[in-house]
């Protein structure tokens, strides 16, 4: 069987720089130091075996950033002609000896720079809640761009079918799930329903938030206590719920990635009251399930946008409340960051591949800000 698979390699394997396009053929040990190549699990899809990085692991620096290879992986008996099965020629059963090999053909190809080649999520199931729009649905995506099956919820069904249909288009499973994150038992159904239909619950990024649907005055003296909770529930304590329902699943597995999105008011004033203390209490929810969590593969981390083009940002209303227009509004918030400009949803998606990918292992209890420099 083939298994396909772009990925970088390095100088000490080729004398010149390979051209787009020209095969290159190796032949590997299962235990080569160039990477071990993984035996297949049990009643898994061919994504389940990823290829070994073809490089050394420390020192080697790329022949050219833009070239990548795209490989086929055969396994071949053990050396002398013996029918071996693929077990018995992997390094968990040979203990690492060399009786064993794989048939590797590179044929090199340009890579285009938005083409991640680190971090592979192949196999892996990622959940985002809010995820039929906005930040929520580029984060989706660009799990997806790495391999990740996707299990995306809201309560608009048409948005979620449209993020699912552009998964399977990118070429990987899609799941929608309909989940109002107000409800405490609907904001644990997307777990539930991710373990139902992939049998794993790897990722899970709680991105749901904004202003709640509930309405009543926010002026910090005649406030809406109503208002107050729901915008509590909807910002913060909806992560919890989520987190609370995957976290048995990924301890059980010895891996799990959690990315709860802040904002810029995550960690200064200028909010709205209920909202500015439901993100900064994302925060702390971030740092100390990091701590708890840590001995077992489990990482936790805050990812804050800054002023974002999605739907929540009403520009019309932003100007009609300062008295200026929508494109007066609108520069108003491109100037409180360094690059003057409003950040567009896309440029969350792969500081958030970053952190759900298994290189990832070193960073948690972090809050990370992809916002352009937002009141630094």
């Amino acid at each position: 069987m083939v298994y396909e698979r772009v990925f970088s390699f390095y100088s000490p394997l080729f004398p010149s720089p390979p051209l787009a396009g020209e095969d290159v053929a190796l032949r590997l040990p299962l235990s080569s130091p160039l990477g071990e190549v993984p035996r297949r699990g049990g009643g898994g899809s061919s994504r389940d075996l990823p290829m070994p990085e073809i490089g050394c692991r420390a020192g080697a620096a790329p022949l050219c950033p833009r070239v990548g290879a795209r490989g086929r992986l055969r396994h071949l008996p053990p050396e002398g002609g013996e029918k071996g099965n693929r077990d018995s020629a992997s390094p968990t059963a040979r203990g690492g000896e060399g009786k064993g090999s794989a048939s590797l053909t590179l044929t090199p190809v340009l890579v285009d720079e938005s083409e991640s080649i680190m971090g592979s999520l192949d196999g892996k199931t990622a959940i985002v809640t809010g995820g039929g729009r906005g930040i929520g649905r580029a984060i989706a995506l660009e799990l997806a761009r790495h391999g990740a099956n996707i299990v995306v919820s809201s309560r608009t069904q048409a948005q979620l079918d449209e993020v699912v249909a552009e998964v399977e288009q990118i070429g990987t499973r899609g799941l929608a799930v309909i989940a109002d994150a107000l409800d405490r038992d609907q904001s644990k159904e997307p777990v539930r329903r991710a373990m139902a239909e992939f049998g794993s619950c790897d990722i899970l990024v709680n991105n749901v938030g904004g202003g709640a649907p509930v309405r009543g005055s926010q002026n910090p003296f005649t406030h809406d206590d109503d208002v107050f909770e729901a915008n509590l529930a909807l910002n913060l304590t909806s992560a919890y719920w989520t987190t609370r329902e995957a976290l048995p699943h990924m301890r059980e597995a010895g891996y799990g990635r959690i990315l709860t999105i802040g904002s810029g008011f995550a960690k200064r004033s200028g909010g709205a009251l209920a909202y500015t203390a439901a993100k900064h209490g994302l925060i702390g929810f971030t740092r100390a399930l990091a701590h708890d969590v840590a001995a077992h593969g489990i990482t936790v981390n805050c990812l804050c946008p800054g002023w974002t083009n999605t739907a929540l940002v009403d520009w019309e209303a932003m100007g009609k409340a300062a008295g200026i227009t929508a494109e007066e509004a609108h520069a108003w918030r491109a100037s409180e960051n360094l690059q003057n400009r409003v950040l567009e949803p896309e440029e969350l998606g792969p500081m958030a591949a970053l952190l759900a990918a298994p290189e990832s292992h070193g960073i948690t209890g972090q809050v990370i800000s992809v916002d352009g420099g937002y009141k630094v």
